[in-house]
């Protein structure tokens, strides 16, 4: 078992080794952008649940896991990011590991963002369709590759997100619907990070493109971002989200969600469609964050709306340096490494809330400046 020990040493040698740890300081590197985690009304909904329901499903959807709970949360998912029906996932992971699979197989064809998460990845493996991976939000690249590839096979995915959670930019998103709809490709748009922070009302970023919903689209979100509680969703229409709840294997053989978590995310939806203004007053948090970032000589990477600041640090060892240095300060960054993002290439990951202080990011301004900008 010396093998076990050598792994170890090697990934700490690189820099690359990984401990859970808990730490204190402010934190500015979760995803609850909208602060609905800690909301009244949130919190509320989920106490009073406790005493309706049991702590948890006890089952998968298909046996008896499901209830009125989870379909009401579907029913305003569904309204409120489009299509004609949708799907509750016990996570974002569990979500595309098990759509993409059931929507493609052996002698399908897969085009994937380079920068796509892990868990499109992984569920572009197990489909065992063939995958070709395109430049980064380049319509021009996947266009390229439709083009060569498209026609050698019978069923063909286009997959990318509208925001991407390790560099902050989205994509013309009006140019890759176009592509899906000319090569008669299904089109999966992970709105993980962009439910709640993209669009005028958070509605994600077919709001924002002032487009519609169409049969070939599949829409795949989280509840753990800025709807502050747990689980994934897709929407999508009836007949592809029927061919999902009978193919996709991490929902026939994972209990369900818990109803009291379903309860939570249905108030964090109400909170955010009667507050939308929050959208803005998050967005405008992002630019002035990145404002304080200029006047330091410090750039981020992605768009300036965006509640993801990315710093790129470059070396795993000095990202780990200056995540160190910000804890000693009060403020914990986690600093991220391959290979959650290429070698070389490591960061510091800020996210915005408005949970926060604004001076605490004018606090964590300063002292990035200390440590990036001696």
């Amino acid at each position: 078992m010396n093998w076990i020990e050598e792994e170890i040493k090697a990934l700490e040698s690189l820099g690359l080794l990984r401990e859970r740890k808990i730490y204190g300081g402010v934190v500015f590197c979760d995803n609850d952008y909208l602060g609905l985690s800690e909301h009244p009304e949130v919190l509320r909904a989920i106490r009073e649940a406790t005493f309706r329901y049991a702590a948890g499903a006890m089952a998968s959807s298909l046996v008896s896991g499901y209830t009125s709970a989870h379909r009401q949360l579907e029913d305003e998912l569904r309204l409120f990011k489009g299509g004609e029906d949708c799907i509750v996932f016990g996570s974002g992971y569990l979500a595309n590991i098990g759509v993409i699979p059931a929507l493609a197989s052996e002698g399908d064809i897969i085009f994937s963002d380079r920068l796509n998460h892990a868990s499109i990845i992984d569920g572009c493996r197990l489909s065992k369709a063939r995958v070709y991976v395109f430049e980064h939000l380049s319509a021009e690249s996947l266009r390229e590759s439709l083009v060569k590839n498209r026609k050698s096979a019978r069923r063909c995915l286009i997959i990318l997100e509208s925001l991407f959670s390790m560099d902050g930019d989205s994509p013309d998103i009006r140019q890759f619907l176009k592509l899906s709809e000319e090569f008669d490709c299904l089109l999966i748009i992970d709105e993980a990070h962009a439910t709640g922070s993209i669009g005028k009302t958070g509605r994600g970023i077919l709001e924002e493109s002032g487009t519609e919903f169409r049969e070939n689209l599949i829409i795949i979100g989280t509840l753990s971002k800025a709807l502050g509680t747990y689980g994934a969703f897709v929407c999508a229409s009836k007949r592809i989200c029927s061919l999902i709840v009978n193919r996709a294997r991490s929902y026939i053989f994972s209990t369900a969600l818990s109803p009291i978590i379903c309860e939570g995310a249905m108030a964090s939806l109400r909170v955010l469609k009667s507050n939308p203004q929050m959208v803005e007053s998050l967005k405008e948090r992002s630019r002035n964050f990145i404002r304080m970032l200029s006047e330091i000589n410090l750039r981020a990477l992605g768009r300036e709306d965006a509640p993801i600041v990315p710093i790129i640090i470059g070396n795993e060892r000095r990202a780990l340096e200056i995540r160190e240095g910000l804890l000693k300060r009060g403020f914990f960054v986690q600093a991220i490494r391959y290979p959650t993002v290429p070698l070389n290439t490591a960061r510091l990951r800020i996210s915005i809330s408005l949970k926060r202080n604004p001076e605490d990011e004018r606090s964590l301004v300063r002292a990035l400046g200390e440590l990036l900008c001696p």
